[in-house]
């Protein structure tokens, strides 16, 4: 029970940020496993048998994580 309730958590948009907290943490959104069964872009743009390339998306992601993060203060300043 508690880590759906933390789940629920980490995956509600916060108006204050305009970001789910698991997105400003990890850099990306968090993917739901039934979004496997019915894929989204977010899974289709990683590749599954090519581990240097999907390093590399996730890299990407890292990368933007403190344009995010400065978006999200901004966010937080205009409230």
């Amino acid at each position: 029970m508690q880590f759906t309730t933390l789940w629920a958590y980490w995956m509600t948009y916060k108006v204050t940020t305009q970001y789910n907290p698991f997105e400003l943490v990890s850099g990306t959104q968090l993917v739901m496993i039934a979004e496997y069964l019915v894929p989204i872009q977010q899974i289709q743009d990683v590749p599954n048998d090519d581990i240097e390339a999907t390093i590399r998306v996730r890299m990407d992601d890292l990368v933007h994580i403190d344009e995010k993060h400065w978006q999200a203060r901004e966010n937080m300043n205009h409230i």
